[in-house]
C-alpha cells in the first residue's frame, strides 16, 4: 500500500497494514521452517534407509547423490560414486541399453526392475531397483536399490536341488522299470 504525504492513515488502516506485514512475515517464517524441516526429514530418510539410495541426472545417468548404504554395498567411497554414471556399475545393460531404459522411465514416470551391479572389489550384486522421474526445475531420477543377492542365490540353489531331484526320480523310475520289467 503506497501513500502520498497528503494521505493519512486511519486507525483501522494502520491496523490492517500492520497485520498484513506481520502476517506476511509469519507466513514467510513458517514456509522457511517447513522447507528446512522437509529438507532435514528427506536427508534423514535417505541416510537411514536400509536400501541403497541415489539421485541420478537424466542425460547421462550421472550419479549426483548417494547414501551410506549404497557406498557400503558397492564398496566405493562417496566421492568415487559421484564421479560415475550408473552404466559404470550396471553389468546387465550396455550404456546404450541404459540410455534406452532412461528414456522408458522418462515416458512412464517410474520403473521397477532387476539388475546387477559390479562392486569395487569385482563382486556382483543382484539388485531390485525402484526409480521415479522427478520433472522439477532440476530434473532427476530418485532411485532405491535393494540387495537381493542372497535371495537370488537361494532361488538358484533351490532350482538346482529341484533339478537334481527330478533327475534322481527319472533314474529311479528307469531302474524300477528295468528291475520289474515295467
Amino acid at each position: 500500500m503506497l501513500m502520498t504525504r497528503s494521505e493519512t492513515l486511519t486507525h483501522p488502516d494502520l491496523v490492517e497494514l500492520c497485520l498484513n506485514q506481520i502476517g506476511g512475515a509469519m507466513l514467510r517464517r513458517i514456509s522457511e521452517d517447513n522447507l528446512s524441516q522437509s529438507r532435514r526429514l528427506a536427508a534423514t530418510i535417505m541416510e537411514t534407509s536400509i536400501d541403497a539410495f541415489w539421485i541420478m541426472e537424466p542425460a547421462e545417468g550421472r550419479i549426483l547423490t548417494v547414501n551410506d548404504t549404497f557406498c557400503h554395498l558397492t564398496g566405493y567411497e562417496r566421492a568415487e560414486l559421484l564421479r560415475m554414471c550408473i552404466s559404470d556399475l550396471d553389468v546387465v545393460e550396455t550404456p546404450e541399453e541404459t540410455a534406452a531404459h532412461i528414456q522408458k522411465v522418462l515416458t512412464a514416470g517410474s520403473d521397477r526392475f532387476l539388475t546387477r551391479h559390479r562392486c569395487k572389489d569385482g563382486a556382483l550384486l543382484d539388485m531390485e531397483i525402484t526409480t521415479t522421474w522427478m520433472a522439477d526445475e532440476k530434473p532427476c531420477f530418485i532411485c532405491f536399490g535393494r540387495d537381493i543377492t542372497e535371495q537370488v542365490e537361494a532361488e538358484r540353489q533351490q532350482a538346482e536341488i529341484l533339478r537334481q531331484l527330478e533327475e534322481s526320480e527319472s533314474r529311479f523310475k528307469l531302474l524300477h522299470n528295468a528291475s520289474f520289467g515295467g
